[in-house]
């Protein structure tokens, strides 16, 4: 509701002249005092009485001047019964007399400016605006919002936007719904560049989670993924995401903007949070991120989380794989076997890599029984696995010649040894 004003005395002396036009813009003392009644029962709160007094008034003889003083009180009287239409129809002609001094018109131009915003009549509202705004030497921040909520229920965006910026200007501490206004208008032009940039302003003075993601949506939109990531990225650090879909999202749009590092961030955080499932899938997401960026411990230790939750033997491959390159053979065999329990799609390369990590571990027997089983389980691979189990062969032989030397070794020197 509209501040209302508080009473106006209106007492003109007998013999007060306007505009050198003589009797005829003279208040007369019987209408002086019956405004002066008027107005005293407006400030007992007596309104009824305020209003009859004003109404009979009006019925009289009166010359144009007494007349708009007699419309401006009215419309004050009006105001304080919350009869806002009533009242500009008092000051509208009030004013179009243009008997009063300038100061009151002007007054009576901005009070009809917000009835006519109480009462939704946006057009009338801003016209009488906008003839006040340029009389005001300093213009307070309120004034400029009415601006801009005229001209936004009008649909003139650019009007709205520049009453909006004035505002904002206005005010040593802009409110924040002037700054949801702009970024709103802005929005609703469809500048979304300028709606990221009054949000990155917003977010600056009023640190929330909407703007926040806000921003980040609309960067998206504009197809600037890097910086939708970056946006969001913080934004889950500040404990603003809190979703586990959204946190994902993020995670993927990490790694396709090529920040895999800042992924593995996320979701690392975000698993051992339980803030996303313990899952197989978010565990091997996890590994991959880490490999991106050659953070190969990490990725190494996810990917056994996932291949440990997972009932498929495909993780238990691909971390043999990598264990085998480290050289870690007892880790390889370790989830080999367990590929082997679970079911395999390609059997031949699980006993091929099986026969390299007993191979490494110098568990010749073992290594020539995994090739055999390999070239059994693929064609393609008899060729290799024939290489394989020639140089098996030629080890476990070694291995045997080997040991025959040291037990004839050992029993020469047992038989050298003097009986005592």
């Amino acid at each position: 509701m509209m501040r209302k004003p508080t009473t106006i005395l209106l007492v003109f002396a007998l013999g007060l002249c306007l505009g050198g036009q003589g009797f005829a813009q003279m208040m007369r003392e019987r209408v002086a005092e019956n405004i002066e009644r008027a107005q005293d029962a407006l400030s007992e709160g007596e309104t009824d009485t305020a209003l009859e007094v004003i109404v009979r008034l009006a019925s009289y003889d009166l010359n144009p001047f007494e007349r708009a003083a007699v419309m401006q009180n009215k419309g004050y009287v009006h105001v304080q019964r919350d009869e806002a239409l009533s009242a500009v129809e008092a000051f509208e002609e009030a004013v179009g007399l243009e008997k009063l001094p300038e100061a009151m018109n002007i007054n009576m131009i901005y009070m009809m400016s917000q009835l006519y915003a109480n009462l939704e009549i946006w057009d009338k509202a801003l016209e009488k605006l906008e003839l006040w705004l340029p009389t005001q030497e300093t213009v307070n921040s309120a004034s400029y919002q009415l601006g801009a909520q005229a001209s936004a229920e009008l649909k003139d965006l650019d009007k709205a936007i520049y009453y909006t910026k004035l505002a904002i200007n206005a005010e040593p501490d802009p409110p924040e719904n002037l700054f949801r206004l702009w970024m709103a208008l802005h929005y609703q032009k469809g500048e979304l560049n300028e709606a990221a940039e009054v949000l990155e302003k917003t977010i600056v003075l009023f640190d929330k989670e909407e703007y926040w993601r806000n921003l980040g949506m609309i960067y998206l939109a504009l197809k600037d993924d890097k910086r939708a990531a970056s946006v969001n990225y913080i934004s889950y650090f500040r404990g603003f995401m809190k979703e586990a879909d959204d946190i994902l999202n993020l995670v993927r749009l990490l790694l396709f903007t090529e920040q895999p590092f800042k992924a593995g961030e996320v979701l690392q955080d975000a698993l051992e949070n339980n803030f996303v499932p313990n899952t197989s899938d978010n565990w091997e997401l996890l590994g991959s991120a880490w490999w991106s960026c050659r953070e190969l411990d990490r990725s190494l230790a996810a990917l056994n989380e996932a291949a440990n939750l997972s009932p498929k033997s495909e993780l238990d491959m691909r971390v043999a794989q990598i264990y085998i390159d480290k050289e870690l053979w007892d880790d390889a065999v370790e989830h080999l076997l367990s590929a082997e329990s679970k079911g395999v799609k390609n059997p031949g390369m699980m006993y091929q890599l099986l026969g390299y990590a007993y191979y490494g571990l110098e568990q010749f027997e073992a290594a020539r029984l995994a090739f055999a089983k390999a070239g059994e389980a693929s064609e393609d691979l008899e060729e290799s696995v024939a290489m394989w189990m020639n140089h098996l062969d030629d080890e476990i032989n070694r291995q045997k010649s080997l040991r025959a030397l040291e037990e004839g070794a050992r029993e020469v020197i047992i038989e050298e040894i003097p009986e005592t």
